[in-house]
């Protein structure tokens, strides 16, 4: 899969996710979205908006700074 900020937004959350033992299913409703969203954003078959993404980050206690300068990493 290709590199993209939302793909490294996908993998700094399912990191997270099982450091925190927690499950991909508690993010649809903070998203505003179907479970089956969230698996295929987690999976990089679609990408994150962003106001999504900083709904999930804050819901985790992921600091969204972290978040968007991992996921901008390599961009430049």
């Amino acid at each position: 899969m290709s590199s993209t900020p939302s793909s490294r937004f996908s993998a700094e959350l399912r990191a997270h996710l099982a450091r925190e033992r927690r499950s991909p299913a508690e993010l649809a409703p903070v998203a505003g979205v179907s479970e089956a969203t969230i698996y295929r954003r987690l999976n990089e078959q679609a990408k994150w908006p962003l106001d999504e993404a900083l709904a999930v980050a804050e819901f985790l206690q992921i600091p969204a700074s972290l978040v968007l300068a991992r996921s901008v990493e390599d961009v430049a």
